[in-house]
């Protein structure tokens, strides 16, 4: 250290003049014991100066890199949470303006938003959410039926908009958008799911028994056979819950 060097020859200077001013005097043990005391504490100050400086300008820019340090941790954090929030705020958006769908005017209004592809994507990723994957696709089906149309929506409509009643349908078929967002999110559910597997499911499940389910004549146990063991009776009547619910209907059909 410079300082410590420069303060070492001002001090030896200082006891060179020392001495000679006592060459005329007497020189003592007492004497110079004071002299060498004097020096050692000078010596010893101007170091403790030094280091105390040097601890002060150290302390000072690690507070100063620390700070930086936490100021980043903190942007980073909100930066983390504004996207989390703002994704939530827009599932809570999407559940409330859209389902489940319960009118023709909300269907094509939903069909209609869905060309936007940012939209489209959100919607996905939000209905994967409630699906979950590693389900068997009827199963998955069923429930995301469930949580995008009410029943009374599902009587309106038919595959291809022609209902042997005679009531006036719609085309389920037709709305593309909305059921390539079904195909997307049972896909990520059960990777065996197929466009054929969704064409039956609409046909088929969904829309042929949407009457029989907005009114249903019969109890599941009662549409069991008498003679069904109680145990096979008992996987059954879990089995058809499931499927009344939200798709299938065991009772005899009624035309649509």
């Amino acid at each position: 250290n410079l300082d410590n060097i420069e303060n070492t020859i001002i001090h030896q200077d200082s006891n060179k003049k020392a001495i000679q001013e006592t060459n005329n005097e007497t020189l003592t043990p007492e004497n110079i014991v004071d002299i060498a005391s004097s020096n050692d504490v000078k010596n010893l100050t101007a170091s403790v100066n030094s280091y105390h400086a040097e601890i002060r300008s150290f302390l000072e820019e690690k507070f100063v890199s620390l700070s930086l340090g936490m100021e980043n941790i903190l942007k980073e954090i909100q930066q983390r949470r504004e996207p989390a929030a703002s994704l939530d705020s827009e599932n809570a958006v999407i559940d409330t303006h859209f389902f489940p769908i319960s009118s023709k005017t909300a269907m094509y209004s939903f069909e209609d938003s869905l060309q936007n592809d940012d939209f489209q994507k959100k919607v996905v990723l939000h209905l994967r959410k409630i699906i979950g994957s590693g389900f068997a696709w009827i199963h998955a089906c069923y429930k995301l039926a469930g949580v995008m149309f009410t029943k009374e929506i599902l009587v309106q409509y038919s595959g291809t908009g022609v209902s042997r009643t005679g009531l006036d349908k719609d085309a389920f078929n037709k709305l593309n958008n909305i059921l390539g967002v079904f195909y997307q999110v049972i896909r990520y559910s059960d990777l065996s799911f197929t466009y054929a597997n969704r064409e039956t499911f609409f046909r088929d499940k969904l829309l042929k028994h949407s009457q029989s389910r907005l009114h249903p004549r019969k109890k599941i146990k009662e549409t069991l056979s008498p003679q069904v063991p109680a145990q096979l009776s008992s996987e059954m009547v879990e089995v058809l819950s499931e499927e009344t619910s939200v798709g299938v209907d065991c009772t005899p059909d009624m035309p649509s």
